[in-house]
């Protein structure tokens, strides 16, 4: 699936420090792919605000960036190359007006060297606690992968100087969903493109898929391929899976998006998890475009994935009984899930609905949740 060519033009091999022996990433490498089509000015802060943090002391650390053939993207590159000497700069050339972030995070896997691949966004924050947990977790679970859940905020939350946090990230906004402090969040996405794997399955598994155009379905097309290779679900019909029915709330989603919560749900409650900053989108005309082909591209490849694995005999991590069960009733199998991490569907009402903005009251939270159960089993009776 991938065939394209190594295209590093970087800043050289990267060289840890003295010290690096004693860090606890010594084993992960860390791929931020980056492009400037859009608020190039504004990327490069958060790169370099990325880089002082020393979230990844020890990782190594890659900054995979685009490079079309016009004087903004040259400018802006060769500024992301002087930003610091603590992350090594690729370069990947792109011919179109808009860029491959799967090529990029295909590109930065490629350069890297150690033992574990976690791919990173330059709008994420996170604490070191939560990185050292997610490898923790990576280590115990079934599946060579973690996907890390993440939450968008609103601009409220910059101004309200909580992005940077007043200690670890993950502490300060567990304090804040604590207090119902939902007017700061936009929604809580169960599923994104911070995954971390091991390299070595990464590069079994085919990888990203370079075919891919800017953003949309790149990421999740990945994922997919991942559990349908690693056995994680027993499909019974892969066009129903191929179903791309969006909604914030894992009980409205349809397809693919319904079975990812099963898996990413308890990294949730683990803790595991990081804080997307806001920033300005550009027009989604062109999005929207490159969706269309991008999810024939999705389709495609899931379906030669699934019946390529079709015959393989081995065990599933979730039965078709239960992902039917699932299917129809999920929010009583998400409260069973929640109750195994001895947590009260009530207090995980961020969620449940596609505005947590208008939960300000923690009665009128139980009372959606409450109603949200009765149409739960109203559905699998």
């Amino acid at each position: 699936m991938n065939s394209i060519q190594p295209t590093d033009t970087g800043s050289g091999p990267w060289e840890p420090g003295a010290e690096a022996g004693n860090q606890p990433f010594r084993n992960l490498s860390v791929v931020v792919p980056i492009g400037f089509v859009y608020r190039p000015a504004g990327i490069l802060r958060r790169l370099r605000r990325l880089i002082d943090s020393r979230l990844f002391d020890g990782a190594e650390l890659i900054v995979s960036v685009a490079v079309r053939n016009r004087f903004g993207d040259r400018l802006f590159s060769s500024l992301a190359r002087r930003i610091s000497k603590a992350c090594r700069v690729i370069f990947v050339e792109e011919s179109g007006a808009e860029i491959s972030i799967a090529r990029l995070r295909h590109e930065g896997a490629r350069a890297a060297s150690r033992d574990l691949l976690l791919f990173y966004d330059v709008d994420l924050i996170c604490s070191q606690s939560v990185v050292e947990k997610a490898i923790t977790y990576l280590k115990g679970n079934r599946n060579p992968f973690v996907i890390i859940p993440s939450i968008y905020t609103r601009k409220k939350a910059l101004s309200a100087g909580v992005s940077a946090g007043d200690g670890p990230v993950d502490q300060v906004w567990k304090g804040l969903l604590a207090k119902r402090r939902y007017d700061l969040i936009y929604h809580v996405a169960m599923y994104t493109s911070t995954i971390l794997i091991e390299r070595s399955k990464y590069f079994q598994s085919g990888g990203f898929d370079p075919n891919f155009s800017s953003h949309g379905l790149e990421d999740l097309e990945y994922i997919c391929r991942l559990c349908i290779r690693e056995k994680v679900f027993e499909l019974s019909d892969v066009e129903e899976f191929l179903k791309d029915g969006k909604a914030v709330s894992p009980l409205f989603t349809e397809g693919f998006r319904k079975y990812l919560n099963i898996i990413t749900i308890p990294v949730w409650l683990e803790g595991i998890f990081t804080v997307h900053l806001w920033h300005s989108r550009p027009k989604r005309t062109r999005y929207f475009k490159e969706r269309k082909r991008n999810y024939g591209i999705f389709s495609s490849n899931i379906k030669e994935e699934y019946y390529k694995n079709l015959s393989r005999e081995e065990k599933y991590q979730f039965k078709r009984e239960y992902l039917e069960s699932y299917y129809e009733s999920p929010l009583a199998e998400i409260e069973k899930i929640l109750n195994s991490y001895g947590e009260k569907l009530a207090n995980q009402g961020v969620l449940f609905l596609d505005n947590p903005a208008d939960l300000y009251r923690n009665r009128i939270e139980r009372f959606v949740i409450d109603v949200l159960r009765r149409l739960d089993k109203k559905v699998s009776d």
